[in-house]
């Protein structure tokens, strides 16, 4: 690994063990910047992680097997999963889809700048 990026990842480490540390001593206003600032931050990680996800899938031709890194290794695993596909029901059964389907009010709290 290059030492640069050795360095980024422990100080981006060091940095959010404190931020989740003082979390308890922050004002309310700083906790919601702070938040607001980490989505970035959550989006930046998930597209690393999903673009490396990928090449390692790729590198073994999407079959089960392991890739070594320096400290870690990427293990992928293939596995069925069983899914009920909405559109069939809903197409095929409307009746029986619309007495499943049932709304429900759900809480998101977004940030945006003042």
């Amino acid at each position: 690994m290059q030492k640069e990026i050795k360095i980024d990842l422990q100080e981006l480490t060091v940095s959010l063990e404190h931020l989740k540390d003082s979390l308890e001593t922050m004002p309310l206003a700083t906790k919601i910047d702070v938040a607001a600032r980490l989505k970035a931050v959550r989006d930046s990680v998930a597209e690393i992680e999903e673009h490396v996800k990928n090449e390692v899938k790729t590198k073994l031709g999407h079959r089960i097997g392991e890739l070594p890194g320096e400290v870690f290794r990427a293990v992928l695993n293939v596995f069925p999963v069983t899914r009920l596909n909405q559109k069939v029901l809903e197409v095929n059964h409307p009746r029986i889809f619309a007495k499943c389907v049932e709304t429900k009010e759900q809480e998101q709290v977004t940030f945006k700048v003042r």
